[in-house]
């Protein structure tokens, strides 16, 4: 990354760390308790969530970048998934954009976000047929994973551990663990549209060749991940996308990235 991006990267977190606190949070909360509007979409932030989550989407911060290139680039004809829907911000802008024709799978690997999730997305006024799914985004050769849920509650990670058990923050049995293609079984044949947002998993479908076979576009937000005692850098992910995965970059907001495929290439990407 280059030394300037980084610099407006830091001033950008800056700004949202003194906007966004528990105190304004707590302010914007009082006055929109019946949830807040956000480009065409009604979402509701639940109770138990940290109110600064309230102020992150009051102020534009939530998911920002994800939410721009959605309604910027996204092929509303396409079928879509979506890795790490949490509270479902993007998931409106999705299910806004695309046809009656498409489908919408959204997966969230954190169990307490998914009766938000549905409410917000039944919220969206969206046409299209939505399909969501509580599942943890691995490789089903490396089951030595356990899922965290962040101090926020609308973020996670994973690690890998030594049981072999998929376990949850408290111990309850996890989400179940899931791989792209299993999840491509349940869209309608064709070529799709993946949007993502899992906290270093990633690496799990971008390391397998195949993943993104059928895979139009892709909008990503990428991490570095430590895998096995390796650590994967952002700059590796990209290489492997575009070399692996013979994607091109469109467009990037660092860390959230967009890439389409060499047989597709969106109106707005031909300018």
């Amino acid at each position: 990354m280059k030394p300037y991006n980084k610099i407006i990267i830091n001033f950008k977190c800056l700004i949202a760390g003194l906007l966004c606190n528990e105190f304004t949070g707590g302010f914007v909360r009082l006055c929109f308790r019946k949830g807040f509007h956000v480009h065409g979409a009604r979402i509701k932030v639940p109770i138990y969530l940290q109110k600064k989550v309230d102020a992150q989407i009051f102020f534009g911060f939530y998911e920002k970048s994800e939410q721009s290139m959605v309604r910027k680039y996204l092929n509303r004809e396409c079928n879509v998934i979506e890795l790490g829907s949490s509270l479902g911000v993007v998931s409106s802008q999705i299910a806004r954009k695309l046809s009656p024709r498409s489908t919408l799978l959204c997966v969230e690997a954190n169990e307490n976000l998914i009766e938000s999730l549905a409410e917000n997305l039944s919220n969206s006024e969206a046409t299209c047929k939505t399909i969501i799914r509580n599942a943890l985004v691995g490789d089903e050769k490396i089951d030595r994973i356990r899922f965290r849920i962040g101090d926020e509650h609308v973020s996670s990670r994973f690690e890998l551990c030594d049981d072999l058990a998929v376990v949850s923050h408290c111990g309850r049995p996890g989400p179940k663990l899931l791989n792209l293609s299993s999840l491509l079984e349940e869209l309608p044949p064709g070529p799709y549209s993946l949007v993502s947002d899992i906290e270093g998993a990633e690496f799990f479908f971008l390391s397998q060749v195949d993943s993104l076979a059928n895979c139009h576009q892709l909008i990503i937000e990428l991490h570095d991940v430590e895998v096995l005692g390796v650590t994967i850098k952002i700059c590796d992910m990209i290489d492997m996308i575009q070399d692996k995965h013979k994607m091109r970059l469109v467009e990037a907001d660092y860390p959230v990235f967009l890439f389409e495929s060499d047989q597709y290439t969106s109106s707005i990407s031909k300018k």
